[in-house]
């Protein structure tokens, strides 16, 4: 099983050169962008990283930075100063957007793969009461902010992603935790993109620990499961029809392993109204709703009549039916006129 999110590896970390830093410190200790304060030494600031004094390169050779007074090396002025800056920004806003929460889920049965997946997708929230630098238990939270009545943790990846150990403690925790992956944002950065990278970006962030994510696995794998099973019984089918062409088989419909996909276009419409048209020819019961996966559309628009064995149409729609019972939500209205789920 697999769990992601929107993110992706770190590359190789910037060389974290003095010059590269856009945002130090003025002389009330406020963190400030180079283009807000005077050019050269004029702008009175110091390093957020080491404390020594720089000066407001602000040329037209290069992009504006701050460079330190002294010759000595200072490696992580940039990176420290991001990191400040991002969590600046959280302080100082009421907009998140949180990730994608995307699981994926892979079955084998002998041979035969399933495979499923499930999305949540992230959104802009609100929130409220905003703190850095806060202790719960064993960690240290670079921010917390509070939405819907409950805690998000929030971590700024520049230098440093979190490591599987805190990793392990926030999954201990059971509090919702994301990290945002500063580290992508270039040295032209300035408040404004921080802002829009923080409440409007849909890249550069993920899930550290979400809840939802055990029940979308457990639903992921079902179907995963299912649409295997399903591989393997139509193979065990189509071993024991010797006499029928491949084509007769469920297998030869639309489970062997790396048959070519026929989802195209609104793949979801076309597989709704397709089931539509064939459980009206044959079911005298009402179809109500029919909510298809990828696997389930997938099969819908491969099924055809002239699949069926001895021209028994109707045992081979039950036969698809049977299947996508495991792996689609449809409801139906019995004879009775009471509403049914349909189930295997």
């Amino acid at each position: 099983m697999r769990i992601t999110s929107m993110g992706s590896a770190r590359p190789s970390p910037r060389d974290g050169r003095a010059k590269d830093a856009v945002f130090a410190l003025n002389v009330s200790g406020k963190l400030v962008h180079v283009s807000e304060v005077p050019r050269g030494k004029a702008c009175e600031c110091c390093c957020v990283a080491c404390g020594s004094r720089v000066i407001a390169k602000q040329g037209n050779q290069t992009a504006w930075h701050f460079a330190h007074l002294s010759t000595a090396d200072c490696l992580h002025a940039a990176e420290t100063a991001l990191h400040k800056a991002v969590k600046q920004v959280i302080l100082e806003g009421d907009v998140i957007r949180t990730p994608d929460l995307v699981v994926e889920a892979r079955v084998n049965v002998g041979p035969y793969v399933g495979h499923a997946k499930r999305c949540l997708k992230g959104r802009a929230v609100l929130y409220a009461g905003p703190r850095l630098e806060v202790r719960l238990g064993e960690i240290v939270a670079d921010a917390v902010v509070t939405t819907h009545d409950r805690q998000l943790i929030i971590e700024v990846a520049v230098e440093h992603p979190v490591d599987d150990e805190k990793l392990r403690k926030l999954a201990y925790m059971q509090t919702p935790a994301i990290e945002l992956e500063a580290w992508r944002l270039d040295r032209t950065v300035d408040w404004t993109k921080i802002r829009s990278f923080i409440s409007e970006s849909v890249e550069g962030r993920k899930w550290l620990f979400n809840s939802r994510a055990g029940q979308l696995m457990k639903e992921a794998q079902a179907e995963a499961q299912a649409l295997a099973d399903a591989h393997a019984q139509a193979a065990r089918r189509n071993v024991t029809s010797r006499d029928m062409p491949r084509s007769q088989t469920m297998a030869g419909s639309f489970g062997r392993r790396g048959d070519d996909t026929v989802l195209t276009g609104d793949w979801q419409t076309d597989a709704t109204t397709k089931l539509k048209r064939l459980w009206h020819r044959h079911r005298v019961d009402r179809l109500l709703t029919v909510t298809p996966s990828f696997a389930a559309a997938d099969m819908i628009l491969r099924w055809e009549e002239k699949d069926a064995h001895e021209g028994d149409v109707q045992s081979h729609f039950e036969s698809l039916l049977a299947v996508l019972a495991t792996i689609a939500h449809i409801t139906y209205r019995d004879e009775n006129g009471v509403i049914v789920e349909l189930r295997q």
